[in-house]
Parts: structure tokens; sequence; C-alpha cells
């Protein structure tokens, strides 16, 4: 809500919002006539980015199922233990639907909207970048892994990537750094490249603060990268 009403800053303890991304905030100012009335935008465009979530996400699946197969994977992805999420004032619901319709379009070999709806996936968080190995990849299935020269279609793949340099613009123009949001998202969320190095620092946080924040920073980190690894060994098997 701080962004959507002052912008980014370099100043104080606002400056750790260049953290996040600039779609979501830019949707809510887009609704939001009288600042009064701010905390009733952030909902609306979340529920709605539900809403369209759903509706891709029932699409993505008949590609490949029948509508009962389909309706069931809606409803596990609404009854998720964790599905709240996607009706609060967070970016989770406008980023799953930005994926899903990309990836929907991809399918159906409708390569602007899918590299459109990439770029702004990827205004919208940083695993927006994952979309574009996908959209590349589905694209040459398609094409049976031939190359044709020039093959102007693979300009609109490009396109989360250009989202994501956008970002970085974003992160010089306030803090003339192209990458202070990475020492930021290190420091207070322990995200990093370093997948050993985050689980390293999230169980130092769960020691050093065993209560307080340790659920949410410590607990959870700890809790989904052994859940990933089950989940991994599972499908191994």
């Amino acid at each position: 809500m701080y962004i959507v009403q002052h912008g980014y800053t370099n100043q104080g303890d606002p400056a750790n919002f260049i953290g996040f991304f600039p779609f979501y905030p830019l949707l809510v100012r887009l609704i939001t006539f009288n600042f009064s009335y701010v905390n009733l935008s952030g909902p609306i465009i979340s529920n709605v980015a539900s809403i369209i979530a759903v509706i891709y996400m029932f699409k993505l699946a008949k590609l490949d199922y029948t509508d009962s197969v389909a309706k069931k994977t809606v409803l596990f992805l609404c009854v998720f233990p964790t599905a709240y999420f996607m009706s609060a004032v967070y970016t989770e619901s406008l980023f799953l639907a930005l994926v899903i319709a990309s990836l929907y379009y991809a399918r159906t070999a409708h390569w602007p909207l899918a590299g459109v709806l990439g770029f702004l996936a990827s205004l919208t968080r940083l695993g927006g970048l994952i979309v574009l190995p996908a959209l590349i990849v589905k694209y040459f299935h398609q094409k049976n892994w031939r190359f044709k020269v020039p093959d102007f279609k693979l300009l609109w793949l490009c396109l989360p990537a250009v989202g994501f340099l956008v970002y970085l613009a974003i992160n010089y123009q306030v803090t003339e750094s192209f990458f202070t949001f990475l020492e930021i998202e290190r420091v207070h969320w322990f995200q990093t490249f370093n997948p050993l190095g985050g689980l390293n620092e999230a169980l130092s946080w769960h020691v050093g603060h065993m209560f307080s924040d340790s659920f949410t920073i410590g607990y959870a980190q700890v809790i989904a990268v052994f859940g990933y690894l089950m989940i991994w060994g599972h499908l191994q098997v």
C-alpha cells in the first residue's frame, strides 16, 4: 500500500519495498480513486485475479483431461490449506493467474498473448522468469524441435525477460544499482540464489528467534525445503 501511494523510495525503512515487484501495486493504484479506500482496492485485485486463475486452470486442465478432472483440479486449488492467500493483499493470485493464462495460450499457440502475460508475470514476481524457458520449450515442442530462420514469433517468447529488465531498470533508477532487490531479499527474507546458504540463514533465524516471526521466516522455509525434497523423492520412485 505504501508503494501504491508513494512509489519506490531509497530513504528509510520504505527503501526495502524495492524488493516488491511493481505490477500488483500498479493495478491497485489504477483502481484507487481515493486513498481513503486504498485498503479495499488490494482485495478487489486479489479476488478478481483468483477468479481468473480458477477459470484458466480449468481451461488448461481441459486441454488434456475430462471435465471431471478439470473440476477437481479447480476444487483442490481452492481448498488447499493456504489458498486464503489468494484473497489476501499479496501477489499470489495475480501471479498465478498470469502464469496459468500464459501457459494456456502457449498450449493453444497464441504466442503474442502468452508472451505479454509472461511479461506481466515477471513484473509481478521474480518467479515470472521461469515462464521464459517454459514458453520456449513449448514452442519448439509444437514445432517438432525444428528451428526456422527468421522466426519472429520467438520475439514474443522473450517478453518475460523484458519484464525482468524493466524491474532492474526501476531498481537502478531508485537506488543506482540494478540488483538492490537481491540484497534486500537476502537480508530480510533469506531468499538467495544460493539454496544452501538461504536454508542455513533460515535455520539460524529459527534458533535465534524461537517465537515472534520464527514460524513465517524460519520454520516455513525449512519445512518447505524438506517438503519439496519429499515430493521430489516420491516422484522419482
